[in-house]
């Protein structure tokens, strides 16, 4: 399994950035563009034990490094347009390629097909998705492992536009301070090499209080090159 794009990680806290702009038109569409010369910085990402980014127009998870996970998704159901604006075929700078529909209210499925070499045949593999709103903000959950379905990683589709989606990872320590703190519902559970995972508990207040606490200061800066649409 493989992922779609993905972040620079060194699990030391650190992410190289870039000098993207975002912004939003009028009209609610997502935009984004980059100031020259600002060169991004591309990295393929393989599902790992523990780590884990795919989708279709994101799927993510940190493996090896620290990870943010949720009991269940929340949020408030996303208008019609945003749903619609990931469905169609999407591919990575490297190349891979995936698929994704809708299937009903916030869900989404998305596909890859991958080539067996033992039996001489390709297979595809789906992923379910679920797609929530944050105040105005959509937020993509999808399972963190397959198999458990009480475990949910997230990412933030910040940047949304016709051909492009960027996204943004939640920022580790944050979570683990928020949620040590008590201003978060959940728990930290510790791992070797001082590493850990934090385990949001879901509920109607949750995305209030990530509003009040600001996304910017949750979410990590940039999560690499985006993923760009190739077909409807």
């Amino acid at each position: 399994m493989e992922s779609l794009w993905s972040r620079p990680c060194n699990c030391d806290g650190e992410i190289e950035h870039n000098d993207d702009v975002h912004r939003r038109t009028a009209s609610g569409v997502y935009k984004w563009e980059i100031k020259p010369p600002s060169p991004v910085t591309s990295v393929v990402v393989r599902l790992n034990s523990m780590r884990s980014i795919y989708l279709s127009t994101v799927l993510f998870i940190i493996a090896g490094c620290d990870s943010v996970t949720v009991n269940k998704p929340f949020g408030t159901q996303p208008p019609k347009q945003v749903i619609e604006s990931l469905s169609g075929t999407w591919a990575s700078r490297d190349g891979d390629v995936f698929f994704v529909s809708r299937t009903e209210g916030d869900a989404l499925v998305a596909g890859k097909t991958q080539w067996e070499k033992k039996n001489k045949q390709f297979t595809a593999r789906n992923y379910p998705l679920v797609l929530r709103m944050i105040g105005d903000q959509p937020v993509l959950f999808f399972a963190a492992h397959e198999g458990l379905k009480d475990q949910f990683g997230f990412i933030w589709l910040h940047s949304i536009e016709d051909d492009l989606i960027r996204g943004r990872a939640p920022k580790a320590s944050v979570w683990r301070d928020a949620v040590a703190s008590g201003e978060f519902d959940g728990r930290v559970n510790t791992r070797e090499n001082d590493h850990y995972d934090v385990l949001l508990e879901s509920s109607e207040k949750l995305p209030g209080q990530l509003i009040e606490y600001g996304l910017d200061r949750l979410f990590e800066k940039d999560a690499g090159d985006p993923i760009r649409r190739i077909g409807k």
